[in-house]
């Protein structure tokens, strides 16, 4: 591909380079493809075909996992506020993009909001009055108490960028492309201007596929070919 992938130690963050890491959680001595920065859809193409090698010369098992890191500096409280909003209205929804194993309870990637979910009274309105109150302190500590969650808050103090870890391991350049771009649709929707806004009669199985890509559309975030390549991966994953 022309492009340089050089050896690296797990705990390097050099964001300008490709990189082979070593990963404590890939089983039979699995390694981990890291990505400098992607700018544009330049970079994004040049992932496809680094991707299409390694699909040639490699394969993926139930340890691995893709992690998409969103750069979020210079955000404001009630942008990191509304992106957390979006999660726990859209949390079961997007879990019907992911292989069942990524689903809930994975080892690697909890849901952010399920333990809330399961409590007495839990409702999508009650969510948003919840965090309505909270400091971004306080919605850092409230989303997650640990790094292996779906959405990994855990480097945004330090470095400014929100992961997402939930999709399955893979090896197909346009699966891994559209899960970028959906991404990045996903946190630009949850910053708008606009936010994001549920219906107090509305539980949280009522936000659905369907209505969490049509929001995405109809705010320009997503085409429409896109939207059709997600439901048909719901169907495909159902």
């Amino acid at each position: 591909t022309g492009v340089d992938v050089i050896p690296a130690s797990y705990s390097d963050r050099d964001t300008t380079q490709w990189r082979m890491k070593t990963d404590c959680s890939l089983s039979r001595g699995g390694l981990e493809l890291v990505t400098p920065i992607l700018e544009n859809e330049e970079d994004l193409e040049t992932l496809k075909k680094v991707i299409n090698v390694l699909d040639a010369n490699g394969r993926v098992n139930s340890s691995c996992g893709i992690h998409v890191h969103t750069d979020c500096r210079n955000t404001k409280t009630h942008q990191v506020r509304k992106l957390m909003k979006y999660i726990g209205k859209y949390e079961l929804a997007m879990n019907k993009l992911v292989s069942k194993s990524r689903r809930g309870h994975s080892r690697w990637c909890n849901d952010n909001w399920k333990s809330y979910r399961n409590s007495e009274g839990s409702s999508p309105t009650q969510l948003f009055i919840r965090l309505n109150s909270k400091t971004k302190r306080q919605l850092l500590n409230t989303i997650q108490d640990s790094r292996y969650a779906k959405w990994n808050f855990q480097n945004y103090m330090n470095h400014g960028s929100v992961e997402n870890r939930m999709h399955q391991g893979s090896l197909n350049a346009e699966k891994i492309a559209n899960w970028v771009l959906l991404n990045q649709a996903m946190v630009n929707c949850a910053f708008d201007e606009r936010g994001t806004r549920v219906l107090r009669t509305e539980t949280f199985e009522d936000y659905t596929v369907d209505r969490m890509l049509k929001e995405l559309v109809n705010r320009g975030y997503l085409t429409m070919s896109q939207k059709s390549y997600f439901m048909c991966r719901a169907e495909d994953l159902a």
